[in-house]
């Protein structure tokens, strides 16, 4: 369904409750008619025509021009590339039922993996994915840090977020960024050499300034060191912006649970510790 405001159209998925610009920007709308993630943050709290009011938008500007001539649709994909280098969910920009869409997940999936994945596995996966880019990370990550205490359930949506990950296309464009807030203790057990992991799946952003508010937000809170990670390349981890619950407000890209790393550099500022790190291939 289309939706129109301030001169700006919105295609709106009535069961996730997501709306997508023209342009092909996600946000998240509430059954409160407010917007509750996607932008950045930068809408959040405000009616989609609110947010969209000021005059002289790329998109206002856009419609006051000469009609455009749409050429006919395509048959969809699981996903596209959007202009910042993140697969964005065609759901949103031309519509696939779900059988088809997790079809064609199953068998990008069964290609990248080597082996056959089933839709009810890519569903699954797909479920797990999404789940983890909301509060359900801590408990999913938790299923790798100590497996002893965590439910069969959290085990199972471990594997099935590694199995997404492996099974999608990797991130193949700008370095990425991690944000923590670290205690003195483990910063000081780093050197350069040493083979580090994440501690089970891990949220990464091609956006610097995403990844620097997570660490001053997260060393706020636990009262701890601003750390942020960089790793230049990546042949494991894969954009997930196409499935995250923020869409491409934070531009992220998730790295799983058996990455490790090699510390390359460290850098320790006044306020922020920086680590470079570079990849380790697999045995």
């Amino acid at each position: 369904m289309i939706k129109r405001a301030d001169n700006v159209s919105y295609r709106f998925n009535a069961k996730e409750g997501w709306l997508s610009t023209e342009e092909g920007s996600h946000f998240l709308v509430g059954k409160d008619g407010k917007i509750k993630g996607g932008f950045g943050g930068k809408f959040t709290g405000k009616s989609v025509s609110k947010a969209f009011r000021k005059s002289g938008s790329k998109s206002e500007s856009k419609s006051k021009s000469k009609p455009e001539t749409k050429p006919e649709s395509k048959p969809a994909e699981p996903s596209a590339i959007n202009r910042s280098g993140h697969r964005i969910e065609t759901e949103f920009l031309g519509g696939i039922n779900p059988k088809e869409k997790f079809g064609k997940y199953a068998d990008e999936m069964s290609k990248n993996l080597g082996r056959k994945v089933t839709e009810e596995e890519a569903k699954e996966s797909w479920i797990a994915m999404r789940n983890f880019s909301t509060t359900e990370s801590s408990s999913i990550r938790r299923a790798y840090t100590n497996p002893e205490n965590a439910s069969e359930e959290d085990k199972r949506m471990l594997k099935a977020v590694d199995t997404f990950i492996d099974g999608s296309p990797k991130w193949d464009g700008s370095p990425i960024y991690r944000g923590m807030g670290l205690s003195d203790e483990i910063i000081n057990g780093y050197a350069p050499g040493k083979i580090i992991d994440m501690k089970g799946p891990a949220s990464w952003s091609s956006g610097k300034g995403i990844a620097t508010r997570f660490a001053k937000r997260a060393s706020s809170y636990f009262k701890t060191r601003h750390t942020m990670f960089k790793l230049a390349k990546t042949n494991k981890a894969a954009s997930i912006t196409h499935v995250s619950a923020y869409g491409d407000g934070e531009k992220e890209v998730t790295s799983p649970s058996h990455a490790k790393y090699i510390i390359k550099k460290i850098e320790k500022g006044v306020d922020t510790v920086y680590i470079e790190l570079e990849e380790v291939e697999d045995d």
